[in-house]
């Protein structure tokens, strides 16, 4: 069999083919009388065979991506599956002249592959949501967002950074032991309610949650973020932390329940402030001189009969926003310089006129004292109890005062008072 056809460029019967741009046209008809002869025609594989091989795909992309979890095989292989499988069934078609449908498998396995990416990704934000909650139970949740945020695994290490230190306990808290000694649960149960009570109040004033000791908060105002009103943001957290106790002794004043008091203790530093522990382990706080004077006012507290007591550099910082009076100077256990030491008492402005009287009164007392006056300062002290009877630093005062009033004129005098715990 012949076909007769023209091939020079003039005779205009030129054709494209999917081999090539340009051929002359009696070349198709020639190629159509070979595959007759040959039965060599390219056959479209049942349709059942195609949808197969999609859903293979599709599940196998699903697969792949769901197992492999990696971001470079979400991107790359819808990429690689579109255009590897048209190379594959060309070539099936080339060697083997059976026609396999290739879009849809293609877009199956890639559309299975971009679900599976997205739900790579709901799944991953799920969970690190969940950590994130989990984690915020057993640390700071302001810290376990600075490290997902950060992107990295924290190691040890930190830096030097000024901030002011927490430190609260209960009074008397062996007297809810006592009491609840036989049933552990209730003791739990209330120490709960107050550790829970009171790290609100820390949250709601930017405040970190560095540990509970016990019955024991301690907290950083400055870290882990950096907050330069870190000292007023204390004495906030402080005092609204006393307005708490208060509510709670009334609670457990109509429950029957032992009265509850806390003390605290605030000190502002430069401290050095980070992971600290053991490779395997560590945990996020702060070191130095200033964390233990903090820790050391807080049981100071108990010689002086206050609440809330502060360092000095505490008090510089937040004296433009509170009321505070000067307690005495003292000398901490294991310290042999003096520091000045301060009650905060209220919020500034938020004094009453009878508060106001009560602090001038002590302040011409303490300062009677120091000038080795032991009389005047009894006289000022005198003028505090009765406009506040039972008031803890005038008591105090004035106990010091009678040792003052026994000393010989010309023995040796340092208004400071050394503490031992």
């Amino acid at each position: 069999m012949v076909v007769v056809g023209g091939t020079s460029l003039g005779v205009g019967d030129q054709k494209a083919t999917p081999f090539q741009p340009l051929v002359p046209g009696v070349v198709k008809q020639a190629t159509e009388v070979e595959a007759l002869l040959t039965d060599g025609f390219i056959r479209e594989v049942p349709f059942p065979v195609s949808f197969a091989v999609a859903l293979l795909l599709a599940v196998f992309s699903a697969l792949l991506v769901t197992v492999a979890g990696r971001t470079w095989v979400e991107v790359l292989w819808p990429v690689a599956l579109f255009a590897g499988f048209h190379l594959l069934t060309g070539a099936l078609g080339v060697y083997t002249r059976w026609h396999l449908l290739s879009v849809y498998p293609a877009l199956a396995g890639t559309l299975a592959a971009l679900g599976a990416t997205a739900l790579n990704h709901l799944l991953a934000n799920r969970q690190a949501r969940l950590a994130e909650d989990i984690l915020g139970r057993y640390m700071e949740p302001q810290l376990v967002k600075l490290m997902v945020a950060q992107g990295k695994v924290p190691t040890l290490g930190g830096e030097n950074r000024e901030l002011t230190a927490f430190f609260s306990d209960i009074r008397g808290f062996s007297t809810f032991t006592e009491r609840w000694r036989d049933d552990p649960q209730k003791l739990v149960k209330f120490l709960n309610q107050y550790l829970t009570r009171v790290t609100t109040v820390l949250f709601a004033h930017q405040g970190c949650v560095d540990k509970y000791i016990g019955d024991a908060v301690v907290g950083l105002f400055g870290a882990p973020f950096p907050d330069p009103a870190h000292a007023r943001h204390a004495c906030e957290a402080a005092l609204a932390a006393k307005a708490e106790v208060e509510k709670m002794r009334e609670e457990f004043r109509a429950q029957g329940l032992p009265d509850v008091y806390t003390r605290i203790g605030l000190n502002s530093d430069v401290m050095f402030v980070g992971n600290f522990g053991s490779e395997q382990v560590f945990d996020y706080t702060a070191m130095g001189d200033g964390m233990n004077l903090a820790a050391r006012l807080e049981g100071a507290n108990k010689a002086f009969g206050t609440v809330v007591m502060l360092g000095e550099k505490t008090y510089r910082l937040a004296q433009d926003f509170i009321e505070a009076r000067e307690l005495d100077r003292v000398r901490v256990a294991g310290k042999a310089q003096p520091v000045a030491v301060y009650e905060l008492v209220a919020l500034k402005g938020q004094l009453t006129e009878a508060q106001r009287q009560v602090l001038a009164a002590y302040a011409e007392g303490l300062a009677a004292y120091r000038a080795r006056d032991a009389a005047g300062a009894r006289a000022a002290l005198d003028r505090v109890l009765a406009a506040s009877p039972g008031d803890g630093p005038a008591l105090a005062l004035k106990e010091r005062c009678e040792r003052l009033a026994q000393l010989p004129p010309d023995a040796p005098f340092e208004a400071v008072s050394n503490l031992e715990k």
